[in-house]
C-alpha cells in the first residue's frame, strides 16, 4: 500500500513539453539521441547523422511465455517528448509506452527519462517500469542493444569488461553501455538475423546469469545484438520500479570509459540522498522543506521507521510532475535531499521574486 504526504512551498516553475512527430532528439555537442514513439533510442556521435547504436529497447521478462518487448509488444502511451526547461539536466527527452501492440502479457507500461550535458559524450538512462497487471508480477528488467558502430553494422566487437562492469562496442570508434543503480547479472552477445528473439528466448538470456565474453559480428553480415539482464524485481499492482544506466562514446576505449565515468557521477549526483541511519523515527514523516523561500537551492527531509521503497516527487501548482528526484529502497532512518531549482527559469537567477506567484508541492511516497 503506498501512502502520501505533501508540503507547500514557493517556487515559480515552468515545464513545457513539445510533441512532434515520430521521434524527439537532442545534440549535447558531443552526442546526439533520437527517442521515438515506439521507443527505440538511437545513438549518435553527431548531430544525428552517423549512428553508433541503432537500437536501444527495453525488456521486461515475467516468465518465457511473456516478454514485454520492442517488435512485439511495445506502442506508444505518450508521445515522445522534448522537456525544454530540464531540471536535472541541459538536455532532456521523455516518452512512455505500453503493450497496446499486442494487447498480450506481460501488461506494463514503460517510461523513459533521457538526460544529457552540454559537451558531454555520454547520456544516462532513467526506465521506470510499472506493473498494470491484477496481481505482482516477479519482473526481470533489461534491454536489447543493437550497435551500429559508425554508421555501418559488419564487424562490429562486442564484449564484457568485468572491470569497468561495462559492456564495449567498437570498431574504429568505441561505445560503453553500463547499469547504474543495479548490477547487471546476463549478457547474450549474438550475431543479427531476422527474426532473432522470442518470448522464450528473450527470458532466457535475461536470466542465464552469465556473460558471453565476446562476439565479433561477421564481415558479410548484419552486425550484431546484445541483451542485458539483471535480477528480478517483484512490483506489485500499479507500483512501479525504476532503474538507471549510462551510455557514452568515445574515440578509443580510454576516452569512452571516462565519459562513462562523468555518467556515473551525474546518475550520482541526481540520486544522491544524505542519511542518518542512527536517527529512526517512530513513523513516516516528511518536514517542511529549508529553507523556505529558496534561492536557488532547498533541502527535503524525510524519516522512515523501517527499510522502504521511497518514491520523492516534485509537482506545480498544474499538477505536473517537474521531476523525481529519489526513487528507491533506502533504510530505516532519516534522510534528506538537496533540490536544486537553478534550472526552473531561463530568465532570472532570482527565483525568490516569484515567490508569491506559484507554489511547488511535493509527493512522498513509501511502500513498506
Amino acid at each position: 500500500m503506498k501512502n502520501f504526504l505533501t508540503f507547500f512551498g514557493v517556487l515559480l516553475i515552468s515545464v513545457t513539453l513539445s510533441f512532434d512527430g515520430f521521434t524527439q532528439s537532442f545534440y549535447t555537442g558531443a552526442i546526439g539521441v533520437t527517442q521515438s514513439n515506439g521507443g527505440r533510442t538511437r545513438i549518435y556521435s553527431d548531430n544525428l547523422t552517423t549512428r553508433q547504436i541503432e537500437r536501444i529497447s527495453i525488456l521486461v521478462g515475467v516468465s518465457s511465455d511473456d516478454v514485454f518487448d520492442y517488435n512485439e509488444d511495445q506502442d506508444v502511451l505518450i508521445s515522445a517528448a522534448t522537456v525544454t526547461t530540464p531540471l536535472l539536466s541541459d538536455f532532456e527527452v521523455t516518452s512512455t509506452i505500453n503493450n497496446s501492440y499486442s494487447n498480450l502479457p506481460p501488461v506494463v507500461q514503460a517510461s523513459y527519462n533521457i538526460y544529457g550535458w552540454n559537451n558531454g559524450a555520454y547520456l544516462l538512462f532513467k526506465a521506470t517500469v510499472k506493473n498494470n497487471e491484477a496481481s505482482a508480477i516477479n519482473a526481470v528488467i533489461g534491454f536489447e542493444a543493437i550497435p551500429r558502430i559508425n554508421g555501418t553494422y559488419p564487424n562490429d566487437t562486442l564484449q564484457w569488461d568485468v572491470a569497468s562492469q561495462t559492456v564495449l562496442i567498437h570498431k574504429s570508434a568505441y561505445a560503453g553501455i553500463r547499469f547504474l543503480s543495479s548490477q547487471q547479472t546476463s549478457l547474450e552477445l549474438i550475431p543479427w538475423t531476422d527474426p532473432y528473439a522470442n518470448d522464450s528466448l528473450y527470458y532466457t538470456w535475461l536470466t542465464q546469469n552469465s556473460f558471453d565474453p565476446l562476439l565479433i559480428a561477421n564481415s558479410a553480415g548484419d552486425g550484431a545484438v546484445a541483451v542485458l539482464g539483471q535480477d528480478p524485481v517483484n512490483i506489485n499492482p500499479g507500483d512501479s520500479a525504476t532503474f538507471y544506466f549510462a551510455v557514452s562514446i568515445g574515440a578509443n576505449e580510454t576516452e569512452m570509459l571516462a565519459n562513462m565515468q562523468l555518467a556515473q557521477q551525474k546518475y550520482s549526483q541526481i540520486t544522491s540522498v544524505e542519511s542518518d541511519l542512527n536517527n529512526i523515527p517512530s513513523d513516516f514523516i516528511l518536514e517542511q522543506n529549508y529553507p523556505n523561500p529558496f534561492n536557488p537551492s532547498t533541502k527535503i527531509s524525510f524519516g522512515l521507521p523501517q527499510r522502504s521503497s521511497v518514491v520523492l516527487k516534485v509537482f506545480n501548482t498544474l499538477g505536473e510532475e517537474v521531476a523525481e528526484l529519489v526513487n528507491e529502497s533506502l533504510e530505516a532512518g532519516t534522510h534528506s535531499y538537496n533540490f536544486d531549482a537553478s534550472k526552473l527559469t531561463s530568465d532570472t537567477n532570482d527565483i525568490s521574486t516569484s515567490c508569491n506567484q506559484n507554489s511547488l508541492f511535493c509527493c512522498f511516497c513509501w511502500c513498506k
